[in-house]
């Protein structure tokens, strides 16, 4: 599971490198044919360009999904392992 994207207003301590994650988990997807990557970076992404505040989206507006943010996490998990077209 990639990670969500960092917050670009918090702390200048953070590393946040998670931008690079998913491409790596990717690498061990290839080589590795029973590994899936779930990719929430993307999704994360597109809710902030959409406009949906990053504290909207955090328990602790740094690095903590909250219930929101988790359920998209669900989401994603679902569709990669289960498809486009699941049904529940």
């Amino acid at each position: 599971i990639s990670p969500m994207l960092p917050n670009d207003e918090a702390d200048e301590n953070w590393y946040a490198n998670q931008i690079y994650f998913y491409r790596e988990l990717l690498g061990l997807e290839k080589d590795y044919g029973y590994v899936a990557t779930a990719d929430v970076t993307s999704m994360h992404r597109q809710l902030l360009s959409a406009g949906k505040r990053y504290r909207d989206m955090t328990a602790n507006n740094i690095n903590h999904p909250n219930d929101f943010l988790i359920r998209l996490y669900a989401q994603v998990i679902l569709t990669t392992l289960l498809g486009e077209d699941f049904d529940l």
